[in-house]
């Protein structure tokens, strides 16, 4: 019997990838921005009602973390109330909601990787609004699963891997910042983790769905450079010396430890994701 999942924020770089990637079994149904506005509850109701979707895997939000700072009612509207209002519409069908989240949750300043269940604290717009969401889907769903994730990339998007790409085929000397830590995620490499959550469902929880490993956006960038066999003059800085106004956590590392004590982590080492990107744009303009 084929499950049916819809997919909000379909057109973005996750959504592709969710569309691209869909498992036997699986059927998506696509919402991209355009076509479903998360914020009109009544709007998102009728949607989902009419849909009866086995599950809603809700990956539309406000991420561009800087405009966050700026546009700071819309941040909370979109990813707070909209996320509320997806899961809600999500719980009215008894559907498996499954929401997005972000290591903006914690502070940065744990030694070692992040677990699930460590106390969250975020520095900026964007990860109090996406602390906010995950609140708001404990308390309106009885099945749910709240993925936090990071530095996710993939095609249909602006993303590290292509400018990285594109600033190294220019043959220019690069400064790249080599004191935030995280976990490199491929989108498409997410998008299988997600339908194994779905599949084998390890109970309602909080989950991390990251990249295997961990490294620096310096470190990032000479990986990218040695998989492109591009010739490139990098060097690291520090995040004093390119000062964003969203403050980004130093050490966003998250280990995906619920999911490897439960049904085994999905997800390849970061390495291995930059790799398949890689061999899908390769014929690609960067």
């Amino acid at each position: 019997m084929t499950r049916r999942v819809l997919v909000t924020g379909a057109s973005g770089i996750l959504g592709r990838q969710l569309q691209a990637r869909c498992p036997q079994g699986w059927t998506v149904l696509p919402f991209a921005r355009s076509e479903l506005d998360i914020t009109d509850r009544q709007r998102v109701r009728e949607v989902i009602a009419a849909a009866k979707p086995d599950a809603v895997v809700h990956a539309a939000a406000m991420t561009r973390v800087d405009d966050c700072e700026k546009e700071v009612d819309h941040t909370f509207r979109v990813n707070w109330i909209g996320t509320q209002n997806v899961a809600e519409a999500a719980a009215a069908v008894d559907a498996h909601m499954v929401h997005l989240s972000t290591d903006y949750v914690f502070d940065g300043t744990k030694v070692g990787p992040y677990l699930e269940e460590d106390p969250t604290g975020p520095l900026s717009v964007y990860g109090r609004s996406k602390l906010f969401a995950e609140r708001a889907v404990q308390s309106s769903c009885r099945r749910w699963a709240v993925l936090r994730t990071q530095w996710v990339y993939g095609p249909g998007g602006t993303n590290f891997v292509d400018t990285m790409r594109r600033l190294g085929g220019e043959g220019k000397s690069l400064q790249v910042v080599d004191d935030q830590h995280g976990c490199p995620t491929f989108a498409g490499h997410l998008a299988d983790g997600i339908y194994r959550v779905l599949d084998e469902d390890p109970g309602s929880g909080i989950y991390h769905l990251s990249g295997g490993g961990a490294t620096t956006w310096f470190q990032f960038a000479r990986e990218i450079f040695r998989q492109t066999s591009l010739e490139v003059e990098v060097s690291p800085c520090s995040t004093e010396q390119f000062p964003r106004p969203a403050p980004r956590p130093a050490n966003g590392v998250m280990r995906n430890y619920r999911l490897e004590l439960s049904i085994g982590d999905p997800m390849p080492a970061w390495q291995k994701g930059l790799e398949e990107y890689l061999s899908l744009t390769q014929h690609a303009s960067p």
